[in-house]
């Protein structure tokens, strides 16, 4: 009989990765007494802190843990955020891989402060082109030819932005 077979080994890279950001609650949210229902707990865990009523109206709060690869509280900022989540696709990149970050969420979730970045927190995508054109000056890597692409997907349709 021949040995039992044995899963692979996971790859040290994982192809893809899920990190979540958290926004704070607005302005708005707060003067409306809304409740904050996430709660990250260390940097792989987010909880959500479901409020319910019974039918007899008695309130309860259902509790909800999801995991992912990276989890961001609502103060962690844009630097943090690209040293754990983008930085390494960055490196990925250079030793010959190919690597795509995006952000996805409703309106109001903080997609463009992320990526874009405001005035004094660059945002994810200048971060990475700094890093980027940092690495291209260095000898090993001046026969590389740079592609990008810069798109948004939008009610369903797909806009070029370059």
């Amino acid at each position: 009989a021949s040995p039992p077979q044995q899963s692979p080994t996971p790859s040290a890279h994982p192809r893809i990765r899920v990190c979540v950001r958290k926004r704070p609650l607005s302005k708005k949210e707060v003067r409306n007494g809304e409740a904050d229902v996430l709660h990250p707990s260390g940097r792989q865990l987010l909880q959500v802190h479901e409020p319910k009523q019974k039918v007899d109206l008695t309130k309860y709060t259902d509790f909800h843990d999801f995991v992912f690869d990276e989890v961001f509280d609502h103060d962690v900022n844009n630097t943090d955020v690209y040293n754990r989540a983008c930085a390494p696709l960055i490196d990925l990149v250079f030793n010959r891989g190919k690597a795509t970050c995006f952000a996805y969420g409703q309106t109001g979730s903080g997609k463009t402060h992320t990526m874009m970045g405001k005035q004094g927190d660059m945002g994810l995508y200048v971060m990475a082109v700094k890093d980027i054109f940092t690495r291209l000056q260095e000898p090993e890597y001046q026969n590389l030819h740079l592609c990008v692409s810069f798109y948004e997907i939008y009610g369903g349709k797909l806009y070029d932005l370059l």
